[in-house]
């Protein structure tokens, strides 16, 4: 541990002195005068499922109040398709998850002039810096307040809100007023038709229990305990959700709980679009994984949240549901280790028969 508390401080000055260098090199102030409707782009490169669908709608209304703009996105291969078949941006540019200069010096040439540089990252690294130094934009948008290259700061301006408050702020600046901030959940008929010839007839909810990270999955034995509690406290079903790797311990856990027949899995190969049929199909979404309780919120389902302790002040003022039907709770920390495995059983009982009693 102590080795791994050396490496992590190490990493951190050297992010640190990065950054530094960065401002020092390109922190320059915007300076290009183009068009007032020129391109938007909005810098995604880093966007997980959940950062994507809280954002999703952002394109829809822009080009609501302005049919004629032109909005790019830079994202991942793995969530390209998502803002170009459904997120409604004109142009999808695709880049590696560590791209070197070289290539961000030839994604700037390739997207012209630009009138809003939109990147919400809250402490810009040296890669952003020299990107945003590249890139001809008559103005910058972000929450870095401390740059000179950022002339619409909206760090402190939305400091303790939500990040789909944060993105509406941005477009109320650009003259949108009251946008529509419901996000987007994409539909796949085919997945959608699969799903809904076997659901169940009796009410189900969803249940994700495997977050990103290993502090954030629960383990076999943990979630036969949370799956028997919410078994026994209400006559719902339940439809796990899991990811590739995890169809092993899906088929031993469904095989030590309760009451089996309650409890259904999609033996198909695991994919977005059968996620999403599912959550449409399910009557609430109990979840550990941040995307998934915001596609639940994106189709205004009610929501019950576990988070480590950690994802509390400030992270769950900017990342929590975002829905009016929801309840959150916490796992313990113990001796500064974070992991949902240290939920306490007895209040997840409490809490989950209130969100039952409340919302659904």
């Amino acid at each position: 541990m102590e080795v791994i508390a050396v490496i992590k401080t190490f990493q951190l000055w050297r992010d640190v002195l990065r950054r530094k260098l960065g401002i020092l090199l390109f922190d320059r102030h915007p300076s290009v005068r183009s068009s007032s409707h020129g391109v938007t782009v909005f810098v995604r490169w880093d966007a997980k499922l959940g950062d994507a669908i809280v954002s999703s709608w952002v394109a829809r209304e822009i080009k609501h109040k302005f049919p004629d703009r032109k909005i790019y996105v830079i994202t991942s291969t793995e969530m390209a398709p998502l803002f170009r078949d459904f997120f409604n941006f004109d142009y999808v540019f695709e880049i590696p998850k560590r791209a070197g200069y070289m290539e961000l010096k030839k994604l700037a040439n390739e997207m012209g002039d630009v009138d809003y540089l939109v990147h919400f990252s809250q402490k810009m690294k040296m890669k952003d810096l020299y990107f945003i130094s590249k890139v001809r934009s008559k103005n910058v948008a972000g929450l870095d307040d401390e740059l000179d290259c950022i002339n619409i700061k909206l760090g402190q301006k939305t400091a303790g809100m939500h990040f789909a408050k944060k993105f509406k702020v941005l477009l109320e600046h650009m003259g949108i007023a009251n946008p529509d901030t419901s996000y987007i959940v994409p539909l796949f008929k085919d997945s959608e038709d699969r799903v809904g010839s076997w659901w169940p007839s009796n009410r189900t909810l969803c249940f994700n229990p495997y977050g990103s990270g290993a502090s954030r999955c629960f383990s076999v034995e943990k979630n036969i305990e949370l799956i028997n509690t919410m078994l026994d406290a209400s006559n719902y079903s339940i439809c796990l959700l899991y990811p590739p790797g995890r169809e092993k311990d899906v088929e031993r856990l469904v095989s030590h709980v309760c009451d089996p027949a309650r409890v259904i899995i999609d033996h198909e190969k695991p994919s977005l679009a059968a996620l999403f049929a599912q959550v449409r199909h399910c009557a609430g979404m109990v979840s550990v994984d941040t995307a998934t309780v915001h596609i639940a919120t994106g189709l205004s389902k009610p929501v019950l949240g576990i988070y480590n302790d950690n994802f509390g002040m400030p992270e769950n003022v900017e990342w929590h549901p975002n829905n009016p039907h929801s309840s959150v709770i916490y796992a313990e920390t113990r001796s500064a280790q974070q992991d949902v495995n240290f939920i306490n059983v007895a209040e997840f009982k409490t809490v989950f028969e209130k969100w039952v009693a409340d919302y659904l």
